[in-house]
C-alpha cells in the first residue's frame, strides 16, 4: 500500500532502494545494505544452532499466561521462567564466543517473537473458534445473523448469513496465518525491495507515480 510507505521507514527503504542501483554503488563505493541479523543466522555463524533446541530456551522466553490463573500460580510460572533464563545464561555464555549479551540477544529476540505471536495471530485463532462454536453457516438463529446489507452500519455490499460466515472464517485464516509468519515475510520483503538485481519501475498506479517491482522471494 503507498499510503504506508510515506513513514520513516519507507522513506528509509527507499533511500536503500536508491543506493542499490549499480552506478551509486560504484560512486559510493560501498553498499548500505547488508543481510539481516536473525537469530538463526547469528547462531548458524557461531556454531551453536544446537542451542534452539535446548528445552530450557522454551522455558526462559516463553509467555506466561494470565487468562484464567490465580496470582500466585503466574507468580510461580514466572519465577520458574526466571531460573530458565539464567540457567541459559550460566550454560551458553562463553559457548561458541558467545557473550553475556549475545545470549540475552537471542533469548530477548525469541521472546519477541513469542510476545508479537500471543497478542497478534492468538486473538485470530480465538475468533475462529468462537465463529465455530457460536454461529452456524447453515442455521441463521435469530440475534445471530451475520447477514449484512449494503448501507446498513457502514456496509458496502450485501452477504447473507451464509455467505458472511465463510467470507469472516476466510478473512481471519488469511490473517491468523500471515501474522504466523509476519516476521519472515518481512524479511523476505525487504531482500525483494533491496535486491540490486531487481529493480523497481516508476508506473502511475491511479495513486501517482510509484514504484513497482517483482517480488520472487513472497
Amino acid at each position: 500500500n503507498p499510503e504506508r510507505m510515506r513513514s520513516a521507514y519507507g522513506k528509509l527503504i527507499y533511500l536503500l532502494q536508491d543506493s542499490q542501483q549499480e552506478e551509486i554503488r560504484e560512486m559510493m563505493e560501498f553498499s548500505l545494505v547488508r543481510p539481516l541479523q536473525s537469530v538463526h543466522r547469528f547462531l548458524t555463524e557461531k556454531k551453536m544452532l544446537p542451542m534452539l533446541k535446548d528445552p530450557l530456551l522454551h522455558a526462559a522466553t516463553r509467555v506466561i499466561a494470565e487468562k484464567g490463573k490465580s496470582r500466585s500460580q503466574i507468580q510461580h510460572e514466572l519465577q520458574k521462567k526466571r531460573r530458565a533464563y539464567n540457567r541459559v545464561k550460566d550454560k551458553y555464555v562463553g559457548e561458541g564466543g558467545m557473550s553475556e549479551q549475545d545470549v540475552e540477544l537471542v533469548m530477548g529476540s525469541i521472546a519477541d517473537n513469542n510476545y508479537f505471536l500471543k497478542f497478534n495471530r492468538d486473538p485470530c485463532d480465538e475468533m475462529i473458534e468462537y465463529l465455530r462454536t457460536r454461529f452456524n453457516p447453515e442455521e441463521e438463529k435469530e440475534g445471530y445473523s451475520l447477514a449484512i446489507g449494503y448501507g446498513t452500519g457502514g456496509a458496502r455490499l450485501s452477504h447473507g448469513h451464509k455467505t458472511q460466515y465463510e467470507y469472516v472464517m476466510q478473512t481471519l485464516h488469511l490473517w491468523r496465518d500471515i501474522l504466523h509468519d509476519f516476521y519472515r515475510l518481512w524479511f523476505l520483503a525487504e531482500e525483494d525491495l533491496l535486491d540490486p538485481n531487481n529493480g523497481y519501475r516508476l508506473r502511475n498506479t491511479g495513486q501517482g507515480l510509484n514504484r513497482i517491482q517483482n517480488s520472487p522471494n513472497i
